[in-house]
């Protein structure tokens, strides 16, 4: 397996659990504000990011397309939940407009996962016998 996609699995599995943490603040701490939504998003687009980096493997010399999806998702996740998670705890953002930001991330994040599946995943062409 591939270095990073270790690495990805691994930064994927804590955004999960960042995930869950960020659904329990909201559900008890702070309901009503927004931050079980991010809590939501988290979780959603860590696995996804875990999946990309599964499927590694089976794109040898592809696979930089699965990379350069999971950590665009990972880190739209991250910029996006944690500047609605600061805002909504500590009344005051990461930096302006870091919300809009990880939300284009996260969308390029999900167009970039469509075209590494077409890409990456596409079979190897057939030999002419």
């Amino acid at each position: 397996m591939h270095s990073w996609a270790r690495a990805a699995a691994a930064l994927a599995g804590l955004t999960g659990a960042a995930g869950t943490g960020l659904a329990a603040i909201g559900a008890h701490l702070a309901p009503g504000t927004g931050v079980r939504a991010a809590a939501h998003l988290m979780i959603i687009n860590a696995a996804a990011a875990l999946a990309a980096s599964a499927l590694a493997p089976s794109a040898p010399g592809r696979a930089s397309w699965l990379a350069s999806a999971t950590f665009v998702l990972l880190s739209g996740g991250w910029l996006f939940c944690g500047d609605i998670t600061l805002r909504a705890l500590a009344g005051f953002g990461l930096f302006p407009f870091a919300a809009p930001l990880g939300g284009s991330l996260l969308f390029c994040g999900w167009i970039v996962t469509a075209v590494a599946a077409v890409i990456a995943l596409r079979p190897p062409p057939r030999k002419k016998y």
